[in-house]
């Protein structure tokens, strides 16, 4: 059986690189503006993952699909499902403010700050949960969510309110 021959991959040429990167970028952007917008708002008499609704018209400027979203995202982050907006806007900030160089071929660079993102959101929900118990927000459960719960009970168990909020926000 003949083997096929195997082709050699050019890289693409530096002008289409930029255009691909520039089209990602607005994407993203649109992405971030709709969920602003799907955050903003969510009510809690739309249906979602933690209430059937009251059968009213939908508030969600995202429509059926957005107020699940929004219910989702603010059921497990709480507010901090915000952050989610500011990493999408700092990527397309940071896309047009290098878009003429060349992306680093390994992506340890990508991992680290989207480790750094995740810690940022474990910290923030957990604070959140501890800290914003009095908030009169209308939120689908806890202040914090279900991971500001885990990790902000899991944070004052061990070193009590003002330790686990100090270990949280180093």
């Amino acid at each position: 059986m003949a083997r096929p021959a195997s082709r050699s991959s050019t890289p693409l040429p530096p002008r289409m690189q930029r255009l691909l990167r520039e089209a990602r970028a607005l994407l993203v952007g649109f992405a971030a503006m709709l969920l602003a917008a799907i955050l903003l708002s969510h009510d809690v008499a739309d249906p979602g993952f933690s209430t059937t609704g009251d059968g009213g018209p939908l508030h969600n400027l995202g429509g059926r699909t957005g107020a699940w979203i929004s219910d989702l995202l603010l059921m497990l982050f709480g507010v901090s499902a915000w952050w989610w907006v500011v990493l999408a806007v700092a990527y397309v900030i940071h896309t047009f403010r290098h878009l003429d160089e060349a992306p680093l071929a390994g992506g340890r660079q990508r991992w680290v700050r989207l480790g750094g993102f995740g810690l940022l959101l474990l910290a923030s929900t957990g604070i959140e949960w501890l800290r914003t118990w009095h908030w009169a927000v209308a939120l689908p459960d806890a202040h914090g969510g279900v991971l500001g719960a885990g990790a902000g009970g899991a944070a004052g168990a061990l070193l009590g309110f003002t330790g686990g909020s100090l270990i949280l926000l180093l």
